[in-house]
């Protein structure tokens, strides 16, 4: 082994980080101070471990921002333990006894490497690193050239040290490096001059650009492969993956033993290819409506994130300025305070420089309630379309037309189900960390009491803009779903919201959908219902306001599209029980053939031998039947758990992480004010002492 000295082998441990840590901290005051009261791992840069005599690498998880790591003059074995050092810039693993590269997948920032001296034979297993730039692989077991080849993947690698290995003992070893890395800048620490390079192209001009044709054929198969993942994972997304061709025909046969026995019988050749191409159609069909779908799935959720931003942002921004405007007096507040000379007059403005970090912490709590109370409508809004927009999916792939009653397989009680388990666990959460801001909120002042009636509307901005009218009534299972829902909403709500929805510009939304009419549908059977709509809201100069729902089309296009031009999997089940009937009449009838003697055809052993009785070949072709049906309801079992799972955990996600936001606010409000308050006390407690 590479010994440095007579002393055991050591493994990284905790204790001998701290004393490297120790050892190479600052010198001065400052770095006494820290040595006192602990470095944090986390906070470290560089980190020099040579001369150790370490066997093993360990205990490295710490150490996440680290950039630098000397462990040069070791006997380390094996790369291992840096999984977490994925900020690492600078590694020195030099005089060691690896003999492999490994262990470097998550070094993916990496520039500056160096294994000089150890046992590596092969270089292989650097491919995360794509910003390496320095790579020293001197003194090594390194001979076959095929290892300069893997190097020209990395497209910023500068400067390269082979020497000592036996490929280095080639007589054209500089030129064929210089041709093969004709980026290469500094070899075994040597710069290559525009000559050496010219030669180098010379006289490996054939064998480059060969390689470069190998190369380009295999980057064109990597994109082909990279393009098909990517489309494969569109494809998922929309829940239609392998639906866009013959997959799941052939799937249905690839088991069926029957089935294969049984297209051997005359006539059955030709029936087999026209049913797959009326199913493979039909699945094209399935396969196109889920893309669409998809599309409006991903309009819904970009409008949302759209509005949730410009909401935090212009609260952040009202707070901002807020804040400004208390710290311009704050600093002269503070000035006056500590000039007083008077004990009357310095405790009247200590109390009132206490009343303004008051208001400051009920203005910016009430902007945080404001947010959370615009938040919950807007998500529960978004909450309903999503799950709305889910429902028509799998309705439609289930062959229900999209406004049909209750009653039907996953019709609206399928939707008000899946609403009701994706919502009730996280309203509960929402509303306890409401509960816990208005807490926060009601210390100080009764100005922190806001009215709910600003906030308690549909906002403005989530008003779809005009495309195609659709005026109320609504349709009658839209108006039956309306009038489940009770909506609460406090008293003087409604003026509120007319007065809103009369004075800011509708949100241009971007959603395909028609079922923004639900959520303001909702609203308005609440609004006819209620006092607050039959007394005067605007000036008697102007109209009262006019609500429209507008929706990209019609509800009669809706429901035409949806019945007329989408093809689902009901119509996957019909065309193979059609299927299934025409089989099992050429069956019965070749079996009759064959017992009268005037079957012409020759056929197989194995296919005449389910033709013993008619029992036998009606249950043949019951058992192919039921595979195939099997496979069909799998197919759709699978879609619409997939559909209606990312349903739920997308809900749940938005919900859990507007909880984690304003938990966030609160603690950061609270942070900043006892910040502020100790300012203070603190200029109090100095005066006393004085």
């Amino acid at each position: 082994m590479n010994r440095l000295c007579d002393m055991e082998p050591r493994v990284m441990d905790d204790e001998m980080l701290k004393l490297a840590v120790g050892q190479q901290g600052p010198r001065d005051e400052a770095g006494q101070l820290a040595k006192q009261e602990g470095i944090l791992f986390k906070d470290v840069l560089s980190l020099q471990l040579d001369f150790q005599n370490i066997l093993r690498i360990d205990s490295l998880w710490q150490f996440e921002n680290l950039r630098k790591l000397q462990l040069d003059n070791n006997v380390i074995e094996k790369i291992e333990g840096l999984e977490n050092l994925t900020r690492l810039v600078w590694l020195d693993l030099s005089f060691n006894n690896i003999e492999a590269i490994e262990g470097l997948d998550t070094l993916v920032n990496l520039e500056d490497l160096s294994l000089f001296n150890n046992r590596i034979s092969k270089i292989d297993s650097l491919d995360a690193l794509a910003k390496l730039q320095v790579l020293s692989l001197g003194n090594n077991q390194i001979g076959n050239m095929m290892n300069i080849i893997y190097l020209r993947r990395f497209k910023d690698l500068r400067t390269l040290s082979l020497s000592g290995n036996p490929v280095a003992e080639a007589e054209d070893y500089r030129t064929c490096i210089c041709a093969y890395l004709p980026d290469l800048v500094y070899l075994d620490f040597r710069r290559i001059d525009d000559q050496t390079k010219e030669l180098a192209e010379m006289k490996h001009q054939y064998s480059v650009d060969e390689l470069k044709h190998r190369e380009s054929l295999t980057q064109a198969r990597l994109e082909d492969e990279r393009a098909r993942r990517q489309e494969l994972a569109e494809h998922e997304a929309a829940f239609v993956e392998h639906l866009n061709g013959p997959f799941l025909f052939d799937s249905m046969y690839a088991e069926d033993m029957e089935g294969s026995q049984l297209s051997h019988l005359p006539g059955v050749g030709e029936l087999l290819q026209t049913y797959k191409d009326k199913f493979v159609i039909i699945c094209l069909n399935i396969f196109e409506y889920g893309l669409k779908q998809q599309e409006k799935r991903k309009a819904e959720l970009d409008t949302f994130m759209g509005c949730v931003q410009e909401a935090v942002q212009e609260k952040q921004e009202q707070g901002k300025h807020k804040i400004a405007k208390f710290e311009e007096k704050h600093l002269l507040s503070l000035s006056s305070i500590r000039d007083e000379s008077e004990l009357t007059n310095f405790e009247i403005k200590m109390a009132e420089y206490s009343e303004d970090i008051t208001e400051l912490a009920n203005v910016l709590m009430t902007l945080e309630m404001q947010l959370v109370e615009q938040l919950e409508e807007t998500i529960n809004m978004f909450e309903r379309n999503i799950i709305d927009l889910v429902g028509l999916f799998v309705e439609n792939v289930q062959s229900l037309y999209p406004f049909l009653d209750a009653p039907l397989r996953g019709g609206a009680a399928g939707r008000g189900a899946l609403r009701a388990r994706t919502t009730a666990p996280r309203l509960q959460g929402a509303g306890g960390s409401r509960l816990h801001f208005k807490q926060k909120a009601q210390k100080g002042t009764a100005s922190s009491q806001l009215s709910r009636m600003q906030l308690s509307g549909v906002p403005s901005r989530w008003l779809p803009v005009r495309s195609h009218a659709c005026p109320l009534p609504l349709p009658p299972r839209k108006t039956a779903h309306l009038q489940r829902m009770e909506i609460c909403q406090p008293p003087g709500m409604f003026e509120e919201y007319f007065r809103t929805l009369s004075t800011k510009a509708p949100y241009e939304s971007r959603s395909l959908d028609a079922r923004w009419a639900a959520p303001q549908g909702r609203v308005l059977a609440r609004l006819r219902s209620s006092e607050g709509l039959h007394r005067e809201t605007t000036p008697r100069s102007h109209p009262p306001p006019v609500l429209q729902v507008h929706t990209p089309w019609g509800w009669g296009d809706l429901c035409a599209e949806a019945t007329d031009k989408y093809i689902i999997y009901k119509e996957c089940r019909d065309l193979e029980n059609h299927h299934h009937g025409k089989l099992l009449e050429i069956a019965i009838s070749t079996l009759e053939k064959i017992v009268k003697g005037e079957l012409d055809e020759d056929l197989p052993d194995a296919v005449r031998s389910l033709f013993v009785d008619k029992d036998t070949i009606v249950n043949a072709v019951g058992a192919s039947h039921d595979i195939h049906l099997l496979k069909i309801d799998n197919r759709e079992d699978e879609l619409v758990t997939k559909v209606n799972s990312w349903c739920a955990h997308l809900v749940d996600k938005i919900h859990r992480d507007e909880i984690m936001r304003n938990r966030r606010r609160v603690k950061e409000i609270n942070q900043y004010i006892d910040h502020v308050q100790s300012e203070l006390d603190s200029l109090e407690c100095s005066d006393l002492l004085d």
